[in-house]
């Protein structure tokens, strides 16, 4: 897929917002008119705990720079800060476990700085935080997957 479409398939998400197979994430914090970059080490977490939730259940989408409620408001880190959040793929799962990641990237949207992950359901493993939890997609929540009684892959309804 080349960046222009891929673009556009970043605005359509976008546009349609949060759902179980998507979550936006801030890069900022703080109270309105006093928000400031998040730092970088929550932001990496944040990426491996969502995506290795994704990958646990049905796969699914990340976008590092976009609040809920759908505004863009980018990532305002430096290049070298940027590559550790795009890193976080490898770096926040556990023994570098190879996450199955279709897109990794940093993308310019209305002239703003966001980051767009995509990973594909994973088959032939359960995928682990650093620290050895795991975790899944509830709806649009991620949460902590039960494995002391056999972890079984979360089956979702088809939907029509």
């Amino acid at each position: 897929m080349d960046i222009l479409q891929l673009k556009e398939r970043v605005r359509n998400a976008i546009l349609v917002g949060e759902s179980d197979f998507r979550e936006f994430k801030s890069a900022l914090e703080g109270k309105p008119g006093e928000k400031k970059k998040r730092l970088v080490k929550k932001i990496c977490e944040d990426i491996g705990e969502a995506l290795i939730a994704f990958a646990n259940t049905d796969g699914g989408e990340l976008l590092i720079g976009v609040e809920d409620d759908t505004t863009i408001t980018g990532v305002p880190h430096t290049v070298e800060e940027i590559t550790q959040m795009l890193d976080a793929v490898r770096t926040h799962v556990l023994d570098y476990q190879p996450l199955p990641v279709v897109y990794s990237l940093r993308i310019e949207i209305d002239e703003k700085v966001i980051l767009f992950f995509q990973v594909e359901k994973g088959t032939n493993e359960v995928y682990q935080l650093p620290d050895g939890r795991v975790v899944v997609r509830k709806d649009k929540r991620t949460v902590p997957a039960n494995i002391k009684r056999g972890f079984t892959f979360p089956m979702h309804k088809a939907h029509s």
